[in-house]
């Protein structure tokens, strides 16, 4: 709101972190920018949020709206955990990586064979990347299938795991990635945090 009227009341109620908000806005849409031009691969997903009655049981399960302030606070977090990767990597501290390898073969052939039948293609003869999916993705985006074609794309993609070794995340299109901070604080977090404090 801040953002989007920045001579609002909130804004106004804010006047002193304003500017920052306004820093932090273009860093997003520099990091947004670098996204596309890597070909992450992005699945717009609708996230669900549970209220629970006196009972303690389930009252009503209702979407929650993914606004733009969702996405900023996520690209800085993508951001910070390739900082930590890297920042490990280059100090030659065994660590714990999340890796994301390419899809199997087998899984793209499938993958293609189901897209053809809607008369789409997915590029990449053989080995597609994360720009290829990324750009399949914003070809289908407007159709009214959107979520099946979408949920059959992310299926074809192999799980991401935690492994002491390298081997970049495919669907984030990164070289380097591990968790160094989420909001739900995964113990990974922790391990990496305590290998940076060993580095410093």
């Amino acid at each position: 709101a801040m953002l989007a009227n920045p001579k609002g009341a909130e804004a106004k109620e804010h006047v002193k972190l304003l500017p920052y908000l306004q820093l932090i806005y273009k860093l997003f849409k520099a990091l947004l920018k670098a996204r596309k031009k890597r070909g992450a691969i992005d699945f717009e997903t609708t996230e669900t949020q549970m209220f629970f009655n006196d009972q303690g049981k389930i009252d009503k399960i209702e979407p929650v709206q993914r606004m733009e302030a969702h996405r900023w606070i996520e690209e800085c977090m993508l951001a910070a955990n390739v900082c930590a990767a890297d920042f490990l990597q280059k100090h030659h501290q065994m660590t714990l990586y999340r890796i994301h390898e390419d899809p199997k073969p087998e899984k793209i052939e499938a993958l293609r064979n189901f897209l053809k039948e809607f008369g789409i293609q997915l590029s990449g003869k053989d080995r597609p990347s994360a720009k290829d999916y990324a750009q399949t993705l914003l070809k289908i985006k407007d159709r009214p299938d959107v979520q099946l074609l979408q949920t059959v794309m992310l299926r074809s993609l192999q799980q991401a795991v935690y492994s002491p070794d390298l081997a970049g995340h495919f669907g984030l299109a990164y070289d380097s990635y591990t968790h160094f901070t989420s909001p739900i604080r995964r113990y990974p977090d922790l391990t990496i945090h305590r290998m940076i404090e060993a580095i410093c």
